[in-house]
């Protein structure tokens, strides 16, 4: 399966682990700009410029446009998504959503395009657009809830619901002290590095392939094999 993520740093850091933890024949490439809301991937598609890495495990590979991305490979799943302190205000989503599934429709018809469902931020998380939620985790993860199944419904694309997985198990890893040293957030919005990252890969891929799939035993860097037990437990449940 041929996997190619249209976003920003949320992307990246929901993909950098996938081929790592694969058993199966996965190729995954995340196109990046840092902050990239879908009106900038609109945009891009009219300068045609080599605006994006093209990413593999979160390195860049090089610099590529939209087009040239889309028509690189035969894509079996192409996946879109809003900037992250957007994602829960549903007319941030217009007219730029509609443009870019059409453009993507237009290059690779036959990929199945997927709405990537973002987390929130973390309790006391100091980015400049949290106040657009009140500060308040839990009014985020509503919000994106909404907007999400809004879009969902209207424009007829399934959810990767990576941020369901981080949101639940950020929750719970606050309040069980079995999760003592796991943090998920490295500021408060970006995953951590490996955790969070490593807990969004697994959910990730659990959308395509089932537990059997996955190498269990791939451990990273930073990591203690109780710490990956416990992720992996998180993501079977979440």
């Amino acid at each position: 399966m041929k996997i190619l993520t249209i976003g920003n740093s949320f992307s990246q850091d929901a993909t950098v682990y996938m081929e790592k933890i694969a058993l199966s024949d996965i190729y995954v490439r995340n196109l990046f700009i840092p902050g990239c809301d879908l009106k900038m991937h609109c945009d891009n598609i009219k300068t045609n410029e080599k605006a994006y890495e093209y990413q593999k495990n979160g390195k860049k590979l090089c610099m590529i446009s939209l087009e040239k991305a889309l028509n690189k490979e035969q894509w079996d799943v192409i996946t879109i998504q809003q900037v992250s302190h957007l994602s829960g205000i549903l007319n941030s989503y217009f007219p730029y959503i509609s443009e870019l599934i059409n453009y993507i429709r237009q290059n690779v018809p036959d990929a199945k395009i997927m709405l990537h469902k973002t987390w929130p931020y973390a309790h006391g998380c100091q980015h400049s657009y949290f106040s657009d939620y009140n500060n308040n985790t839990k009014t985020m993860y509503d919000s994106i809830n909404r907007t999400v199944k809004i879009i969902s419904a209207q424009f007829n694309i399934l959810v990767i619901n990576t941020g369901d997985c981080i949101y639940n198990s950020y929750t719970e890893c606050l309040f069980n002290p079995d999760y003592e040293g796991i943090s998920l957030f490295r500021d408060g919005f970006h995953l951590s590095i490996p955790h969070g990252r490593y807990l969004a890969a697994l959910c990730f891929y659990l959308h395509f392939y089932n537990k059997d799939q996955i190498n269990l035993k791939y451990l990273p860097k930073g990591m203690t094999y109780k710490q990956r037990d416990c992720l992996q437990s998180l993501a079977m449940k979440h």
